[in-house]
C-alpha cells in the first residue's frame, strides 16, 4: 500500500491532508475512496492530490465518481476532474450556483445517482441550506461517512485552530460543532435529519476533519441530543 493511503475497513481507505481556513488556521482534512459493488471507486470530497497520491488511488482502482458532499468541499473537485478525467462529478444541485464554473455530471438529492444508491443509504441535512450537507451510510461496512456534520480533531497546526475549535465546541473530542446551531434555519427540519441519520445502524464514523472513530453511536447521539431534547 503506498505511504500516501490508509486504509481504513474492507474497501475504505483515505487521503489525510490539511487544509488552510485562513492565517494560522489549518484543519487535518480527509478524502475516503470507497470501493463500489460495481467495482469503480468514489472519492468523498477530494484534497489537492499531488500526481503521485492520484496515481496510488489509480492504483486502487478506476475512480469512477468524485463526490463533493457539501457547499464547503468543493475546492479541489475541479483539480481532481483533471486527475480522474473518466469520473463523474456528483454534488448537491445547489453547488451549481455555488461553482458555476465547475462541472457537475449528476446531482443528489432525494435521490443518489444509481451507481451510489447500490452501496449506500442517505441522509440530506435539512435545515441549514449554508451547509446543505449529505451523509452516507455505506452499508457493506456499517460506516458513516460525513463532511462537517461531525469534527473528532485531537492534533492542530496553526497557531490560531485551537481557539477556532474551542469556539466551536470541537477542540478535541468527537463532536458536532457549534456553527450548525448558528446556521440552522429550520429546527424542525434538521431534528427530523439528526433522527434519520441515528436510524442508520451505523458503528464507524468517518468524518473529513479529524479522527476516525470506530463505535461512533455514543457521541454522534450525544451530539446531536440538542435537537432532539423536547
Amino acid at each position: 500500500m503506498s505511504r500516501h493511503i490508509t486504509k481504513i475497513a474492507e474497501d475504505i481507505w483515505a487521503v489525510e491532508g490539511q487544509v488552510s481556513l485562513m492565517p494560522g488556521v489549518k484543519l487535518p482534512a480527509r478524502a475516503t475512496i470507497v470501493r463500489l459493488s460495481d467495482g469503480g471507486l468514489m472519492v468523498h470530497s477530494p484534497l489537492s492530490f499531488c500526481d503521485e497520491t492520484a496515481a496510488a488511488i489509480g492504483e486502487l482502482g478506476e475512480v469512477s465518481t468524485l463526490l463533493g458532499p457539501n457547499l464547503f468541499h468543493h475546492l479541489y473537485l475541479g483539480k481532481a476532474q483533471e486527475q480522474f478525467p473518466d469520473a463523474k462529478t456528483v454534488c448537491g444541485a445547489s453547488m451549481a450556483s455555488k461553482r458555476a464554473s465547475l462541472r457537475i455530471d449528476e446531482t443528489f438529492g432525494e435521490r443518489l445517482p444509481g451507481a451510489l444508491s447500490d452501496d449506500f443509504e442517505h441522509v440530506m441535512i435539512g435545515g441549514a441550506p449554508k451547509f446543505d450537507e449529505l451523509v452516507l451510510f455505506h452499508r457493506a461496512s456499517r460506516t458513516l461517512i460525513v463532511a462537517d456534520y461531525f469534527f473528532n480533531i485531537h492534533d492542530t497546526k496553526g497557531l490560531l485552530s485551537p481557539l477556532i475549535l474551542k469556539m466551536t465546541g470541537t477542540h478535541k473530542k468527537a463532536t458536532q460543532s457549534t456553527l450548525w446551531r448558528r446556521v440552522t434555519k429550520d429546527r424542525e427540519a434538521m431534528a427530523n435529519s439528526a433522527r434519520a441519520v441515528l436510524a442508520l445502524d451505523y458503528q464507524r464514523v468517518i468524518m473529513c476533519h479529524g479522527d476516525v472513530v470506530e463505535d461512533g453511536r455514543e457521541f454522534t447521539t450525544a451530539s446531536l441530543d440538542w435537537l432532539l431534547q423536547n
